[in-house]
C-alpha cells in the first residue's frame, strides 16, 4: 500500500504539537497527588518496599516510583518533573499500543485527533496523574487478546500485563471482577467452553499477587505499626501453636489483600470524588455541613440501602445486559471480551460512587476502542466529549483555582457536570438499546 505523504505529515505534525504543548505545560502546577507520588517514590527508594509501602496504591506503581525517584537524582530533575516525563513516556505508548491495536478500524489521524490531542489526555498530563502507566498494561493485555491464535497461550499472555496493573492502581481490579462475571453470563448462556480460557487470564495476576504477598510475609516488620497485623500473629500462636516467626509471615502474607480491602470499602468513601457525573448532584443535597464535596459519604443510606451499594448494583445490571448481549452476538471469545473489558471503565466512573476526577481516564480511552472495533461513531464522538467536559472540570478544580484565582463553586461546577452526565446517559441508552454488536476482523 502506498502512503500518503501529505496525510503522513498531517499525522506527525500533530504527534509533535502534542509533544511540545505537552512539554511545555510540564512545569506548571500540578495535581496535589504529586506530592504523594514523590513521597512514596523517596521513600521505596530510601528504604525498600517492605517499609515504605502504605497503600492508596500497590506495590509496583511504588517501584517505578522508586525508580522515577532514583532517575531524578541522577540527571538532576525533580522528582515531579520525572513522574510527568515518565508519564509522558507511558502516554506515548498508550498511543502507540491505541494505533496498533485499532490499525483496522481507525485511522492513525483520527487516533491523533480523539486521543493525543484531547483536552482530556492534556490536562491529565499537565496535572501529572499516572493513569497513562496502568493504562499501557491494560491496552497491551487487549493486544495480546486481539492476536489472531486462538489457543490458550494468548489468554495466559494477556493475564501477564493485566496482573501487572492490578499491582498498580485500583481501577484495574473492577476488570478482574468483570471477567467473573463474563464468566458467569457465559455459564448461563450455556458457552461453557469459553470459560477455561477466561479463567486461564487469571493465572498470571495470581501468580503475581501471592509473588507480592510472599514478599511482604517474608519483609515485613510488624512490630512497626501493624497493630492489627500483631493480634493476627498472636491468634494464630495461639491457635495453631507455630513459632512467632511463622506466625508473624503468616499474618503479614494478608497484609496485600488487607490493603486491597481497605480502599475497597473504607478509603475515601465519597458519594462524589470530584467526578462531573450524576452523584455530584446527590453529593450536593446532602452536604448540608457545606463540606468539601468528597467529605459527604456514600455510606449514608436511602430507604435502608447505602449509596454506594445503589452505585455497585447499577453499574453490575448495566453492566450484566451489555455483556449478555456481547455474549450473545457472533463475536468471538477474544472480541467478547475485549468489548466487555472496555466497556466498564466506561461505566464505573458514571454509575459508582467515590469516582475521583481523573477516573474516567480509561473509560475516555476505551471509547475509542469499543467505538473503533464497533464502528459505532456515536460512542466515539460521545467519548471525546466526554472526555473535553472532564478536561474542563479539572480545569475549574484545580488551573483556575491557582492561576486565575477562580475557586470552584457547585454553581460553576454545575453546568459541566450536568452536560457530563446527559451526555453519559444518552451514550447509556445506546449502550443499551441501540447498539449492534458486529465486530470486523482484525
Amino acid at each position: 500500500m502506498i502512503s500518503n505523504p501529505s496525510k503522513n505529515t498531517v499525522i506527525v505534525c500533530l504527534f509533535i504539537l502534542g509533544i511540545v504543548t505537552r512539554l511545555l505545560l510540564l512545569n506548571t502546577h500540578g495535581s496535589a497527588d504529586l506530592n504523594e507520588y514523590m513521597r512514596w517514590g523517596k521513600n521505596t527508594h530510601d528504604v525498600g518496599l517492605s517499609k515504605a509501602f502504605e497503600g492508596g496504591y500497590f506495590p509496583i506503581q511504588y517501584l517505578i516510583f522508586g525508580v522515577t525517584d532514583t532517575v531524578a537524582g541522577v540527571l538532576g530533575t525533580t522528582p515531579e518533573g520525572a513522574i510527568k516525563i515518565t508519564n509522558l513516556i507511558f502516554e506515548i505508548g498508550c498511543l502507540a499500543l491505541l494505533g496498533y491495536l485499532l490499525r483496522k478500524h481507525l485511522s492513525l489521524l483520527s487516533i491523533m485527533l480523539l486521543f493525543w490531542l484531547n483536552p482530556f489526555a492534556i490536562t491529565i498530563s499537565q496535572q501529572g496523574y499516572v493513569d497513562a502507566q496502568f493504562g499501557f498494561f491494560i491496552l497491551l493485555s487487549l493486544i495480546c487478546l486481539a492476536h489472531h491464535s486462538t489457543g490458550f497461550k494468548k489468554y495466559l499472555l494477556a493475564g501477564i500485563p493485566l496482573g501487572i496493573s492490578l499491582l498498580m492502581k485500583p481501577q484495574t481490579a473492577p476488570l478482574m471482577v468483570g471477567l467473573v462475571l463474563l464468566a458467569i453470563v457465559f455459564l448461563f448462556l450455556k458457552q461453557r467452553k469459553d470459560i477455561l480460557k477466561i479463567v486461564t487470564m487469571f493465572i498470571a495476576p495470581i501468580i503475581l499477587y501471592a509473588g507480592f504477598s510472599l514478599y511482604f510475609a517474608l519483609t515485613l516488620d510488624i512490630t512497626n505499626n501493624h497493630k492489627s497485623l500483631t493480634s493476627i500473629s498472636a491468634r494464630i500462636q495461639d491457635k495453631t501453636h507455630l513459632s512467632p516467626r511463622l506466625a508473624d509471615i503468616s499474618a503479614n502474607s494478608l497484609f496485600l489483600t488487607a490493603q486491597y480491602v481497605f480502599v475497597a470499602t473504607q478509603r475515601m468513601p465519597a458519594i462524589n470524588a470530584q467526578m462531573p457525573n450524576a452523584w455530584f448532584f446527590v453529593a450536593n443535597i446532602l452536604n448540608n455541613n457545606n463540606e468539601r464535596i468528597y467529605r459527604v459519604k456514600d455510606t449514608q443510606k436511602l430507604f435502608g440501602l447505602q449509596y454506594r451499594t445503589m452505585g455497585s448494583l447499577l453499574f453490575f445490571a448495566v453492566l450484566i445486559v451489555i455483556m449478555i448481549k456481547i455474549s450473545r452476538s457472533t463475536s468471538t471469545l477474544d472480541r467478547k471480551i475485549i468489548l466487555s473489558l472496555t466497556a466498564i471503565p466506561i461505566l464505573l466512573p458514571y454509575l459508582t460512587t467515590s469516582a475521583h476526577e481523573n477516573h474516567f481516564y480509561l473509560g475516555f480511552i476505551c471509547s475509542i476502542i469499543l467505538g473503533g472495533f464497533l464502528s459505532d461513531k456515536f460512542i466515539l464522538y460521545g467519548g471525546f466529549i466526554l472526555g473535553t467536559l472532564n478536561a474542563i472540570n479539572l480545569i475549574q478544580y484545580y488551573i483556575l483555582p491557582y492561576y486565575a484565582g477562580i475557586e470552584h463553586t457547585t454553581l460553576n461546577l454545575t453546568p459541566v457536570t450536568l452536560v457530563s452526565s446527559i451526555i453519559f446517559f444518552t451514550l447509556l441508552y445506546h449502550l443499551l438499546f441501540k447498539l449492534h454488536v458486529k465486530v470486523s476482523p482484525l
